[in-house]
């Protein structure tokens, strides 16, 4: 009784102080000229927008703290699965002593080294009774794979035995090396703000944008700013008058006409030719441009010519002849000659082919653990790529 007497007193209070005050607005008001009720309104009316301006601020300032506190738990829980020193995994060395696996970082645990023993759980995967889960991928499916793990600072021939691994021979060794370099400097070239710099009329994707397709599998809108930048470059060394500067321009474009071919290799080897011919006319000498063309001409049914552009890097006396170029040629020129009957030829270049690709470890199976690392690496990374081209830009 006493309860519901208080109630009624403080509401008959608030409704008498409710009523002296609109009495007092109105009171205020009745005095008010047209001009200055104009005045308070307008005041009123700027109140009510910077108060709901605060409010939106306010909002959306809760919205991105909630988004940040997210993402943030969701790159701590990747961090987490991916660091594999949750499990201690014990190891006997040649003399017999054990040791525990140390803490490693997802990309530090991949290891070129032939001298680290492998435990019999992490022997690699070559037995017949996995190969059925393992279905070929096209390279141009991998390319998301090849930005994510570019971003998490993969190593980069590390990287070719994962990719080769997953193409499982649809492509050559070749192939899936110079589409990372390529990856790698078309990244490069974002970064260094080379295509903002170009004098074009043309509407041109923005870099994020291009990388975020290619990520997916669409190589035009990087193909589209490499070949701008070509032509942009071309007109630049019309204008330059030093001799030195402007064969230094040449092998630059020559450089980007090798990756422009490289992307075009994945979707159309007539243009990738015509890329890597570019690339040969301004540096004849470029054991890569005329690697990659022999490459080209194979894929187009052109024995002879593809032939003759091996050929050219057998017999270069360049510096620059890398043994990656002759491995390949060699590899090439290996069915060549046993179509010719020259057997013992052929044996040579397949053995030197074989020596070469051992060596570097590219068509080495991955490990169990590596496996694990590359399937929650592929599981995370298809809503992810925004961050993750995001994150590769910005390094």
């Amino acid at each position: 009784m006493d309860n519901n007497f208080t109630f009624e007193k403080l509401r008959d209070f608030f409704d008498a102080a409710w009523d002296k005050c609109m009495a007092a607005v109105r009171d205020y008001v009745a005095y008010l000229s047209v001009g200055e009720m104009v005045l308070v309104a307008v005041f009123l009316s700027l109140l009510t927008l910077v108060f709901l301006w605060l409010m939106l601020r306010a909002i959306k300032g809760v919205i991105n703290r909630r988004i940040q506190k997210k993402r943030a738990e969701r790159k701590a829980m990747l961090k987490q699965d991916m660091r594999l020193d949750r499990v201690v995994v014990q190891v006997e060395d040649e003399a017999g002593d054990d040791f525990e696996e140390n803490d490693a970082d997802v990309m530090d645990t991949f290891d070129w080294s032939k001298e680290n023993k492998v435990h019999k759980s992490e022997e690699s995967v070559n037995n017949g009774d996995l190969q059925y889960k393992l279905k070929p991928c096209r390279l141009q499916n991998l390319l998301g794979l090849i930005i994510d793990l570019l971003a998490r600072g993969a190593e980069e021939l590390k990287l070719a035995q994962v990719i080769m691994y997953k193409n499982q021979h649809l492509n050559s060794e070749d192939d899936v090396i110079y589409t990372i370099a390529a990856v790698k400097l078309f990244v490069k070239m974002c970064r260094s703000g080379a295509f903002r710099k170009m004098n074009s009329d043309k509407v041109l994707p923005r870099e994020n944008i291009a990388l975020f397709n290619l990520a997916n599998g669409d190589c035009s809108l990087v193909l589209q700013l490499l070949e701008t930048y070509i032509d942009d470059a071309w007109g630049d060394v019309s204008r330059l008058d030093d001799e030195n500067e402007k064969r230094r321009k040449m092998f630059e474009i020559a450089n980007v006409s090798l990756c422009f071919g490289t992307f075009a290799m994945l979707e159309n080897v007539a243009l990738a030719s015509g890329a890597f011919e570019l690339a040969i006319e301004l540096n004849p000498k470029n054991t890569v441009a005329w690697s990659r063309l022999g490459d080209a001409y194979k894929q187009m049914g052109k024995g002879d010519r593809a032939v003759w552009a091996y050929a050219n890097v057998m017999n270069s006396d360049s510096e620059d002849v890398f043994n990656q170029q002759l491995a390949n040629a060699s590899r090439a020129l290996y069915s060549y000659y046993k179509e010719k009957g020259k057997k013992e030829m052929a044996a040579k270049m397949l053995e030197e082919s074989y020596d070469y690709y051992e060596k570097i470890g590219i068509n080495t199976p991955l490990t169990d653990r590596e496996l694990m690392i590359i399937g929650i690496v592929e599981a995370s990374e298809k809503d992810a790529f925004e961050d993750i081209v995001d994150d590769l830009l910005s390094k």
